[in-house]
């Protein structure tokens, strides 16, 4: 493994910085600027952008709370979705963070930054987008990074690491995707009222922190597909969990089976997460030397963290922005009328080639 700095200060050089879940254009998001002030105090060769970076899931959640429209009605245009998503939350007013978090990105690619954008299940119609260049972010559902020593390191959202039962029953999702709302929305509230806790998420982070008591299982996934890969280690996000760690295989297999597999006693694989940009505003980075980094906002100054008062030193990028924004937007769209249509297809076959239900439930 290389070697392992628990904490770093910016601004910094990186070789690879990687960030997750920042759920951009969540209107809850209250750690957007904390991910953003690591993209604005840091240089890197390259940029991993691993899932849930922005919120689709959500902003179709907010559609839906109008039963009288369907994915047919919904906005064309991203400046139509920013009004919808205003008047939800009753103002909305760190959407200009989140929109500097792709100036400060295009100002990157600009300056020669490689990005690739990897997506999770809360922008997974992104993955319309696999192999393709979008204004210099290159889309990928996974890739394979190497380090300075030659390891190779997995790099994925995660959600595909989740125990089966998650995955079969994506219900599951939508309920934790509620009660995340409902605390950040308690959150939101304190802060109000006690300035000094104003982003804490403290309600919302142990919530996060009971909820994923699966975490076990989630490593287990993570660390089993990485030794499908062949690979020495795997970078992913999806649990909001910050991490950088060797785990041995001998812990996750039992000792028969991992006889017969041929692990040793000192087989391991590195497992890094990125952590979130929801409630924490965390990442991970990798700096020449073969050192590898996690990212926490506590370690940053808070007097340089980016608002909506100050100046944004990339406005010149709006433009890009928006566009980039427009064309996820109409992909997005365009997949989620398809499967409602199908949905409704369906739905409409099922309906002609039911038998008629006469009396005490038999064929008429």
């Amino acid at each position: 493994m290389g070697k392992n700095k628990d904490t770093v200060t910016l601004p910094r050089d990186f070789k690879a910085l990687f960030l997750s879940d920042s759920h951009l254009l969540n209107p809850r998001n209250g750690a957007a600027a904390k991910q953003l002030q690591i993209l604005q105090q840091s240089q890197s060769d390259e940029l991993f952008l691993i899932g849930d970076i922005i919120d689709f899931e959500r902003i179709f959640e907010i559609l839906a709370k109008n039963p009288d429209i369907t994915p047919a009605d919904f906005p064309a245009t991203i400046h139509e979705l920013f009004k919808i998503l205003e008047d939800d939350s009753k103002g909305f007013p760190d959407l200009e963070i989140h929109l500097r978090y792709f100036d400060v990105i295009f100002a990157k690619i600009a300056e020669g930054t490689k990005v690739t954008y990897i997506p999770g299940n809360h922008d997974e119609n992104l993955d319309a987008f696999e192999g393709l260049v979008k204004h210099g972010i290159y889309f990928a559902k996974s890739h394979i990074y190497q380090s300075e020593d030659e390891k190779r390191y997995l790099v994925e959202h995660g959600h595909r690491f989740d125990p089966g039962f998650l995955q079969r029953n994506t219900a599951w999702y939508r309920i934790g995707s509620d009660i995340l709302d409902h605390t950040m929305m308690a959150d939101n509230w304190i802060g109000e009222q006690i300035p000094a806790l104003k982003g804490a998420f403290f309600i919302a982070n142990t919530t996060k922190a009971i909820g994923k008591a699966y975490i076990h299982s989630y490593q287990t996934n993570a660390i089993m597909r990485a030794m499908e890969e062949q690979v020495d280690g795997v970078i992913s996000g999806h649990i909001h969990k910050l991490a950088d760690k060797e785990i041995g295989l001998r812990d996750i297999f039992k000792k028969a089976a991992a006889k017969s597999m041929g692990i040793k006693k000192n087989d391991t694989i590195e497992y890094k997460n990125t952590g979130d940009g929801l409630t924490h505003g965390t990442a991970i980075g990798y700096v020449e030397g073969n050192e590898w980094m996690k990212i926490k906002p506590k370690n940053l100054d808070k007097s340089q963290r980016p608002t909506i008062e100050t100046d944004n030193p990339h406005a010149q990028y709006r433009a890009t922005t928006l566009e980039f924004l427009q064309e996820s937007w109409e992909a997005n769209l365009t997949l989620t009328r398809m499967k409602h249509d199908a949905r409704q297809a369906t739905a409409m076959r099922t309906a002609l080639t039911m038998p008629a239900i006469g009396a005490w439930g038999k064929p008429a």
